[in-house]
């Protein structure tokens, strides 16, 4: 099957169709994960080393991208984030301190570096300055300690809260320090916690786990532009994002 993405036209096994009529036709959204393979990439990084936005090398830019996927996306909060369609939604639309590389390493991402103590029971974390969210507040620690907290909490329902385990005190001692002192030794903490996708906390106070579900602020490569249960999402490029935008309009 061969597509091709024009100004306002998609060719799709030789078929011309509008771009409304292609969304009519996948009935189940776009596809973050191939969005995120048009977005500008970020080198492989040291802990101690900033990302920084890949070079221009003259590539495409612009369009609009439309995927089938094989799941209903019944939310989009990092709590939804289970099945495989959500997920790639949900990361796009947000970022989390770390990520998985494609070589099973830790990529700092909203974290500029970390540190694991010793006998493992303080991690601390440093994060990049000016990150913003979609609705152009600025990233700092109380965010982080507020998705920890909040996520970590299985009266809230989340199903994060096993990422979690053995975390007991945050301490935020200025904009861009998060120190988390456990309770007891998790040796998965590092991987299950810090991949946590971080969420606008303000806001995500003000409306409630509910709410952010069906209209998340994040810092992701792509915003919300609308969210149709059981039909489509519609996300478009995060002008600002801090490892510049994406290449693709939506």
């Amino acid at each position: 099957m061969s597509q091709q993405v024009s100004s306002d036209r998609i060719t799709l096994g030789g078929r011309a169709l509008s771009r409304r009529q292609f969304m009519q036709l996948s009935a189940a959204g776009f596809s973050a994960a191939a969005l995120a393979a048009c977005a500008p990439a970020a080198p492989s990084a040291s802990p101690d080393a900033p990302a920084a936005p890949a070079a221009d090398d003259g590539g495409v830019t612009g369009g609009t991208l439309v995927w089938v996927g094989h799941q209903e996306v019944s939310g989009l909060s990092p709590s939804d984030a289970g099945p495989t369609v959500h997920w790639t939604m949900i990361s796009n639309i947000h970022n989390a301190l770390i990520q998985i590389d494609t070589n099973n390493e830790n990529e700092p991402v909203l974290a500029e570096s970390y540190e694991v103590s010793e006998d493992g029971l303080t991690y601390t974390f440093k994060l990049r300055e000016g990150v913003k969210f979609h609705d152009g507040k600025e990233l700092t620690s109380a965010d982080v300690k507020y998705t920890f907290e909040f996520y970590a909490d299985p009266e809230t329902g989340s199903t994060l809260a096993n990422n979690f385990l053995g975390m007991g005190e945050i301490e935020t001692p200025d904009d861009y320090t998060v120190i988390v002192h456990m309770e007891e030794v998790n040796a998965a903490f590092l991987v299950n916690a810090a991949t946590t996708w971080i969420v606008q906390s303000e806001y995500h106070a003000e409306v409630g786990e509910d709410i952010y579900r069906t209209a998340p602020i994040g810092t992701g490569a792509f915003k919300l532009v609308e969210w149709v249960p059981a039909e489509y999402t519609l996300i478009e490029a995060f002008d600002d994002h801090f490892r510049g935008r994406p290449r693709v309009d939506f």
